[in-house]
């Protein structure tokens, strides 16, 4: 089975006391008869966390981390894709940024990204219309508070 998934994170009042928002949207692939990749049921999450200080970064890599999480214990799983609209976010896991913050949630999701056959991290580009990045957008702002409308059609 293959999952891309795409996470968000947004936040208020960043770099203060503030709220975290994270979203995430699940797209399962499987094959079928003819050895194809049929979408099954896309499902979607959220999670919200007052914190001090919030932070977009911080966001970003507790949606990735959660995303994880919820579809670590499927035993069919193989591929996960993770796609995020945080370069930074991207780039750190990827190693491409040397960071300095956040370095332990980094390593958790290398370590729990390291249980699947295939593990990738990968950017796309926020606020261009892809509509499951838009869903996810949506998903996170509406628990950090930072909701202003559907961005996605």
């Amino acid at each position: 089975m293959t999952i891309y998934a795409y996470c968000d994170g947004a936040v208020k009042n960043n770099g203060k006391k503030g709220r975290l928002g994270m979203g995430s949207v699940l797209l399962d692939f499987r094959s079928n008869n003819a050895g194809q990749l049929e979408l099954m049921n896309p499902r979607s999450y959220s999670w919200g966390l007052d914190y001090d200080p919030a932070t977009n970064n911080l966001a970003e890599l507790l949606a990735i981390r959660n995303t994880i999480h919820v579809v670590e214990a499927d035993p069919k799983l193989v591929y996960l894709c993770i796609r995020s609209d945080s370069e930074w976010a991207v780039k750190a896991i990827n190693g491409v940024y040397r960071v300095s913050h956040h370095v332990e949630l980094i390593n958790e999701i290398l370590e729990l990204g390291a249980q699947f056959d295939i593990f990738q991290v990968t950017w796309v580009r926020g606020h261009s219309g892809q509509t499951w990045n838009s869903l996810a957008n949506d998903l996170a702002q509406k628990q950090a508070g930072t909701w202003k409308g559907k961005t996605h059609k």
